[in-house]
């Protein structure tokens, strides 16, 4: 039987924020992910004169979101794309329901109706939550609610209702007018692969932007004559970058890491790199770029080869020196680039039995509004050591 056949009168049917119901108006990123939750209130009273305990599936099923100017139904779950557009409403929580801003109030306590529909609230009533999306920018809209009582007819939060009476079958009665709506703006969404939305902070620009960690590493000299010199000339050091979102306190929730790991031909801590770059000119610098790794570094056991002027040079890192690589938890909400340099003082050196690889990082990251992107991470001989973000 269903609970509508005990349909004696609608009492109350009105919209409010789900967490901020004293708010009337809400702001949100128009990119499809970002959304907010309200709150549809409906009281129905039987037969016998006492509410009616609806429950929240057939409630979901015969409540919907309109425009509140026009009656027109907003698009359920992106079905409708002619109706209302870009508004979407769902029952679904995406995961990114909380708005830039409410226009007024403190937020009221969370509550969770969804996992606890029954027994109505307090006053009698059943709540049923959607959730609110835009597509792309908007100035707003207010937004009702409507009704479709079966066997009765359709009822709605306008300024001036419907013409259905407000009575059992629709037959005799008066009119159901209570105007309720909640206004929903949507801001133009933020694209992370463009350089205007994000920051680089700390970013390398010379060889005195990194931390020395050894400075008289042992560097074997084979000369043409086959003699073998031990010097103890390379420099080990370190720097750590960081990538944030433009936006102050804007942070990154997720962030993947597109591009292969490399690093074939060294011991590397973590299982790998991003990339490994060799630089030549009044020294060799051999580069090894880690993201968002809580591993990094090299490990024992490396030689990095180079020649210069038919000789070889081999920068070692002796089986059971520990000093150069690290294990340290990332910071939240941005992408961490830590880069290890190694330096060999030779004129004119060049790689010798490796190469360059992993020069363009790509990372797909989102924010806590859903806006998203992929950033990307290159580096050129030509400003070395300096990182291009979105270049």
């Amino acid at each position: 039987m269903s609970v509508w056949n005990d349909f004696y009168r609608l009492s109350v049917l009105e919209i409010k924020f789900e967490k901020n119901s004293a708010a009337k108006n809400a702001t949100i990123y128009g990119n499809g992910n970002n959304q907010v939750a309200v709150a549809v209130r409906v009281t129905v009273i039987g037969k016998d004169n006492k509410p009616l305990n609806i429950p929240y599936d057939e409630l979901e099923d015969k409540t919907h979101l309109i425009n509140y100017q026009t009656g027109e139904k907003l698009n359920w779950r992106g079905t409708q794309p002619s109706y209302n557009p870009p508004w979407i409403y769902s029952a679904v929580d995406k995961g990114y329901s909380d708005p830039v801003n409410f226009g007024s109030a403190l937020n009221d306590p969370q509550h969770d109706i969804k996992n606890n529909p029954q027994p109505p609230t307090k006053d009698n009533s059943s709540n049923v939550i959607f959730y609110i999306s835009a597509s792309k920018l908007s100035s707003g809209l207010d937004i009702g609610v409507g009704i479709n009582i079966p066997g009765v007819g359709e009822f709605n939060t306008t300024e001036y209702g419907t013409s259905t009476h407000n009575s059992p079958g629709g037959n005799g009665g008066s009119v159901f007018k209570a105007p309720s709506f909640v206004h929903v703006r949507a801001l133009e969404s933020i694209d992370y692969s463009l350089s205007k939305n994000v920051r680089l902070d700390n970013n390398t620009t010379s060889f005195q932007s990194f931390h020395t960690v050894v400075g008289d590493m042992l560097v074997i000299h084979n000369n043409w004559a086959g003699i073998t010199y031990n010097n103890y000339e390379g420099t080990s050091s370190k720097a750590t970058a960081v990538i944030s979102p433009a936006q102050e306190n804007f942070k990154f929730i997720k962030m993947n890491v597109l591009s292969p790991t490399v690093g074939a031909g060294f011991n590397l801590a973590g299982g790998g790199c991003d990339t490994v770059w060799g630089v030549g000119g009044g020294n060799y610098d051999a580069t090894f770029i880690f993201v968002n790794r809580k591993e990094y570094g090299l490990l024992g056991d490396n030689s990095i080869h180079t020649r210069c002027g038919g000789e070889n040079y081999y920068y070692t890192i002796g089986k059971n020196d520990s000093r150069h690589y690290w294990k340290e938890d990332l910071p939240d909400g941005v992408i961490t680039v830590r880069i290890c340099n190694h330096r060999t003082p030779r004129n004119d050196a060049y790689q010798q039995n490796w190469s360059d690889s992993g020069k363009d990082i790509r990372v797909h990251v989102t924010d806590e509004y859903g806006n998203s992107g992929t950033v990307s991470i290159t580096v050129d001989d030509s400003s070395w050591p300096s990182l291009h973000v979105n270049a």
